[in-house]
């Protein structure tokens, strides 16, 4: 049970999961996560290698696929994307050339050095460049029947077949809880709910030194609370792990709850 403040404010299970395919590590090197590797040419040509036998959360395989469906069908499609290509996929005005070359590699090359790139993709709000495309195809007309594509937006009572597919598009806002994910923990609440609720992802990548799977949490509610309430909340016992909504200045009550035997407190260096 983790306390949040009221709003949107279940997003910072994103950044604390902090999973990406390239990632800043406690030295502030940018190191391969979901993906297996990368390589860089002349820094402007960007080859991903995924890992052999990756799922995503339903248990499909996470394959280049996924990237190509991004590219093609969301980054250069204005239905989707009015606003076009963000900037770090943009080099003196000019995108990038993406091949994807096997099932479990996928190659982004520009003409001259991109600089940009795979700081945005380890960013706190990341760059993402792929898609689960098994699930979202169902939205799109040039893969699902019009029969499909209007009982789906009947059932959704939207007119719109680019505006269902954003809708259900939303892996940084959290509010779809059927879309699939890589991250370590998988939705399992909707937009209006009292708390926002996940369980552990039965696939998630990432293994501790002893070989266990992480990530160690089975479940995680994250409850909303009036932000001036946190802190009494969290000193009389009522939040199992608590960063957010906690400052400096409640250092001295932490401590005295701590000393009470209430909280255990620990600082970060």
């Amino acid at each position: 049970r983790m306390l949040i403040g009221q709003g949107g404010d279940a997003r910072s299970l994103v950044p604390f999961e902090y999973s990406r395919l390239i990632v800043y590590d406690d030295r502030y090197r940018l190191v391969p996560d979901i993906l297996a590797s990368f390589d860089v040419q002349d820094g402007r040509i960007f080859t991903f290698h995924l890992r052999p036998g990756h799922r995503w959360s339903d248990g499909t395989p996470f394959t280049s696929e996924d990237f190509r469906y991004f590219w093609e069908n969301i980054a250069t499609n204005r239905d989707l994307n009015p606003e076009g290509l963000p900037p770090a996929l943009i080099v003196n005005g000019t995108p990038p050339k993406v091949d994807v070359v096997d099932e479990t590699t996928v190659r982004y090359s520009w003409a001259w050095p991109n600089q940009a790139f795979l700081p945005a993709l380890a960013g706190a709000a990341p760059l993402i460049i792929f898609r689960p495309a098994h699930y979202l195809k169902q939205f799109n007309p040039k893969y699902s029947s019009a029969k499909v594509i209007s009982r789906l937006l009947a059932d959704a009572k939207l007119d719109d077949w680019a505006e269902l597919h954003r809708l259900r598009d939303d892996p940084l806002f959290l509010s779809n809880p059927d879309l699939p994910t890589l991250a370590p923990w998988i939705s399992l609440s909707r937009p209006g709910s009292e708390a926002y609720v996940a369980v552990r992802n039965p696939y998630y990548h990432r293994v501790d030194k002893d070989g266990r799977q992480l990530p160690y949490l089975d479940r995680v509610m994250l409850i909303p609370q009036i932000r001036s309430e946190i802190l009494s909340t969290v000193i009389s016992g009522k939040s199992d792990l608590q960063a957010v909504g906690l400052a400096l200045a409640d250092l001295a009550a932490l401590r005295d709850a701590a000393g009470k035997g209430t909280i255990k407190l620990h600082l970060w260096p």
